[in-house]
């Protein structure tokens, strides 16, 4: 775990740095804060992350050699855009470690331009946190960790008016892996959600409402939603046969305690507010929406194994929000955040110990770790 750790170190030094430099210095120190935790995945062993033996060689081996259109007939089970981007790789004599390097970057780019267009200067804690939450989660599940970080990244445009890009960063993130059709669904619900009216605390009640409703809908009727879901795709299949083999996860609530907290002392202590990007209150409560559903949907888990990975794309926005909190001026809402910071490393720590996704001990032949 301390090579993670110490790789998570540098690169957030280096994103520090960068938001205190400007020009060529600046965009230096960037792109090695974003190269160091891509080249880590890069030069990993074929056995850190389950699903690089699987699917991730397997595309990348049978798209060499062959055209576009032959590797999509071969690897039909996998997202169209997954296996173009195996193809180009292949197409420009890429090694498999330049393979790993660019879908780990397709992650982390994606990511830290979000995470930067919220927090601004502060951007390399929101980046620590994120990589303490899904780093590990990426060296695994890779095709939909860059649907997730291109789905941040597509609200983001959104909320600066560039819908062009916004609808093709999202056609991307759906074409990376078939759940990043979520992605066309956060900037309509942000604007529900985000509505100023004097009804809108009702309205955002009501929205929440709804999603705890369809959370529940989801788990009373799991036996439909689970068929419906492996008629999509073939691969789904694998959740009904590990139906009622998940259970409730007591991390996601912990988190939800925290968050429900913050809102609490919200409401009780008057004139608190968030203090990064003050002006713009809407944003911050609808990254506690977000990360409140995120969490719920992680608990879909006690359907199925696998199907609370759903709430990926929401939990994105946990590391934006703590970091946000990390920057309150009252004195007990600080130690609450510090506190909620410092459970989030403990947990994702615990995590990758107890050995989910198979990425420790992280070993390297190319690197000399074993």
């Amino acid at each position: 775990m301390t090579i993670y750790i110490i790789v998570f170190l540098a690169s957030c030094l280096c994103f520090y740095a960068k938001d205190r430099t400007r020009g060529f210095l600046a965009a230096f120190l960037a792109l090695i804060g974003i190269t160091i935790p891509c080249l880590l995945a890069a030069v990993r062993d074929e056995t850190i992350g389950t699903d690089v033996t699987g699917y991730g060689m397997f595309v990348y081996r049978d798209t060499k050699n062959v055209s576009l259109l032959e590797a999509f007939n071969i690897r039909s089970d996998n997202p169209r855009g997954f296996v173009a981007l195996a193809w180009l790789i292949n197409l420009a004599n890429g090694s498999f470690e330049v393979y790993l390097f660019i879908i780990e970057l397709l992650i982390i780019l994606p990511a830290y331009f979000s995470i930067s267009y919220f927090l601004k200067k502060d951007t390399w804690v929101g980046m620590l946190f994120f990589y303490f939450l899904f780093y590990a989660i990426s060296l695994n599940i890779m095709k939909q960790m860059i649907a997730v970080s291109l789905s941040a990244f597509a609200l983001c445009l959104a909320l600066e008016k560039h819908y062009k890009s916004w609808l093709l960063c999202s056609v991307i993130a759906f074409l990376m892996h078939q759940t990043g059709i979520v992605s066309f669904l956060i900037y309509p619900v942000y604007l529900l959600f985000s509505k100023t009216s004097a009804y809108s605390l009702v309205r955002r009640f009501f929205i929440y409402l709804a999603s705890f409703a369809c959370v529940v809908f989801i788990i009373a009727f799991s036996d439909s939603f689970l068929a419906a879901l492996s008629g999509v795709k073939d691969s789904y299949s694998y959740m009904v046969t590990n139906k009622d083999k998940g259970g409730l996860l007591i991390t996601p609530l912990i988190y939800l305690g925290f968050i429900s907290l913050f809102h609490f002392m919200d409401s009780k202590i008057s004139g608190i507010v968030y203090n990064s990007r003050q002006s713009d209150l809407k944003e911050n409560s609808f990254i506690e929406y977000l990360c409140v559903l995120g969490l719920m949907l992680a608990e879909l888990q006690i359907i199925a194994l696998g199907i609370g990975r759903f709430g990926y794309y929401f939990e994105f926005f946990i590391s934006i929000f703590v970091a946000y909190r990390l920057k309150e001026k009252n004195i007990l809402l600080r130690i609450m955040a510090i506190l909620f910071s410092t459970t989030i490393i403990f947990f994702q720590i615990k995590f990758v110990l107890d050995g989910n996704c198979e990425v420790y001990p992280y070993t390297s032949s190319i690197l000399g770790i074993k």
